[in-house]
């Protein structure tokens, strides 16, 4: 079914360009001019969404959105305004009537479309959460019902718990057709009645020491085995003498009631899930976690992101170093400008200042157009610096010089380029060992640890497994075109087991394996879960990422005779560009043994 949207702007042009984007979507679109015909038409059919310019003819956006949130029919459905308005009071008082956001004019198509599936999500959700209540309201009536209606039995023993008298009501709650047959199988023990037979005892008990008890609970078996619960209250009964003669009380079948609560309890658990998806919205669904350390560094990055502070992302590969980065600029001042990564391990050493800076025509053999580089293509938003140890001493020199100044010269070129641009790096390298080794800059790196953020590993926080996983289920589900709705509890213990040395990245390799390999909406692990052997053991050795990564390379180099290129070569192994290989060995004072003569 097609989600159906209004759009009512003043201009015909933004009207038609904006719906048929839409249209092409596969939405529903109806347009209206004016604030006036909007309210007429809406509430004739009323859409999933609407999109409300704000600078209209006669009643403007504020009052059209006010108007249709005072009508019960409209006032739930999600109002996005369009303004070319940019004043922090024009946006509060587009929330105050009732918006739930806004686009800023010139519109950017993928922007819009962006937030009409988050909006729509959410009321989505937020309609499963109504319909939810109502059914925890109805389940609570029905319990309510049943307590003060139950049928009532009641009864009279001995202090021995021999039965005397019972009525009929309690006779036909325990299966018996007459009291009188009750009786006779309870006092000839041919019928066991409680489940767990401690409970009689108790139930005695009690009444011997207090002489009252109230809402007993228990689980009783019936003559013809099946099980429900009762709940007894009974008193002690004295004869003239004021001795004990016995007990009397009275028994209600509350199975509805237990059952009832189940329910309920089940209700209060999905309700509380879709809180949670709904949060998850609100926050861009970015980041997810349950773990206590990471949250606090999430906070942390939440007080940075405002600011133009460089940020230094710090943690192993695979933490999802990238996704903080990402989190960084949406939530900074430049989220409507572009942020431009780079992955300076993946570049050849003679080409990372090319890539950082642009180069011109001519500028080296190769070079046969000029190119623009990252930083201009960052100007004005967010520029990240992934694996930024990695760069090459040289290309550091001209960094640190960006970093101080904002500008720069291309390759080959003379004209300074004056760009302003907001630095996050990551790194998961020691660059406090790399800087006593002499493969990093001491300046560059006081210059990028403004604000230091640590990303723990996926071992340090596997309480967050099960969000991730969810995560990956959706992407892959929606990918491969196939229901998928959660691991088995065997592959469970597996993924919770695991060291995960690759954290994050691998858990999504594992998990989209097993996404193509399922044939159910219940995935299993078809492989052991395992390090390779040139892969060293998470273990609390005192050995930096810089000498496992080593180790690592120095093994690959002398299984291939020190073959660095080609199909069979140590840089095709490692998945390294040969003078980037290069450049590491260099770094790591790997050097080819001299043949003994």
């Amino acid at each position: 079914m097609k989600h159906k949207i209004y759009i009512v702007d003043d201009t015909p042009t933004n009207l038609q360009i904006l719906a048929d984007y839409l249209i092409e979507r596969g939405y529903e679109v109806f347009v209206a001019v004016d604030g006036a015909s909007a309210i007429e038409q809406i509430t004739d059919s009323l859409p999933d969404l609407i999109l409300l310019d704000v600078m209209m003819p006669g009643i403007d956006g504020f009052e059209t959105c006010r108007r249709l949130k005072s009508m019960a029919s409209t006032k739930d459905i999600p109002v996005i305004f369009m303004t070319a308005l940019s004043e922090t009071i024009d946006k509060v008082r587009g929330f105050a009537v009732g918006a739930v956001d806004y686009v800023t004019k010139p519109i950017q198509h993928e922007e819009v479309l962006v937030r009409i599936t988050t909006h729509l999500s959410l009321r989505q959700l937020q309609q499963e959460l109504e319909e939810k209540h109502s059914a925890l309201q109805l389940a609570e009536a029905k319990y309510r019902g049943v307590f003060d209606n139950a049928v009532i039995g009641i009864f009279q023993t001995i202090p021995d718990g021999h039965y005397v008298t019972a009525n009929t009501a309690l006779a036909q709650m325990l299966g018996y057709d007459t009291p009188k047959a009750f009786i006779h199988s309870m006092n000839d023990r041919q019928h066991s009645l409680y489940l767990d037979a401690s409970r009689r005892k108790q139930f005695q008990e009690i009444l011997t020491k207090d002489h009252n008890i109230a809402n007993f609970e228990s689980e009783v078996l019936r003559k013809d085995g099946t099980k429900i619960w009762i709940s007894e209250s009974a008193r002690t009964v004295f004869d003239h003498a004021n001795v004990i003669w016995g007990f009397e009380g009275f028994v209600i079948n509350i199975t509805d009631r237990k059952q009832a609560e189940e329910q309920n309890a089940r209700l209060q658990t999905h309700n509380q899930y879709l809180q949670q998806e709904i949060a998850i919205d609100h926050h861009d669904g970015e980041v997810m976690t349950k773990n206590e350390g990471f949250r606090k560094v999430l906070a942390t990055l939440e007080q940075v992101a405002p600011t133009d502070a460089t940020v230094l992302l710090q943690g192993e590969t695979g933490t999802g170093k990238e996704v903080l980065a990402r989190t960084i600029h949406n939530r900074s001042l430049r989220r409507h400008q572009p942020m431009v990564k780079v992955n300076c391990g993946a570049i050849s050493a003679g080409l990372v200042e090319s890539e950082l800076f642009g180069h011109e025509k001519g500028a080296f053999t190769g070079a046969t157009n000029k190119r623009i580089g990252r930083f201009e293509l960052a100007d004005g938003g967010t520029l990240f610096l992934d694996e930024v140890g990695e760069l090459p001493l040289d290309t550091q020199v001209k960094l640190l010089r960006v970093l101080q100044e904002q500008d720069f010269e291309r390759v080959g070129g003379s004209k300074v380029i004056h760009v302003n641009v907001r630095i996050v790096a990551a790194t998961n390298r020691n660059l406090a060992e790399a800087i006593k080794s002499g493969t990093f800059r001491s300046d560059l790196y006081y210059r990028l640890n403004i604000f230091p953020l640590f990303v723990p590993a996926l071992r340090e926080r596997k309480e967050d497994i099960p969000i991730l996983v969810a995560h990956f289920l959706v992407h892959f589900s929606q990918k491969l075109g196939k229901k998928l709705e959660r691991f088995s509890d065997n592959s469970l213990e597996q993924l919770f087991a695991y060291a995960w040395p690759g954290n994050i990245r691998e858990l999504m390799n594992v998990v989209e394996r097993a996404a193509i390999l399922a044939t159910s909406p219940t995935l299993e692990i078809e492989e052991t879960l395992e390090l390779p052997m040139d892969v060293p053991a998470i273990t609390s050795s005192s050995e930096t990422l810089q000498d496992i990564e080593r180790t690592h390379i120095l093994k690959i180099l002398e299984s291939t005779s020190w073959t660095l290129e080609g199909p069979q070569g140590a840089a095709t192994i490692l998945g390294l560009n040969p003078s980037t290989l290069r450049f590491r060995m260099r770094r790591l004072g790997l050097k080819r043994p001299t043949p003994s003569t």
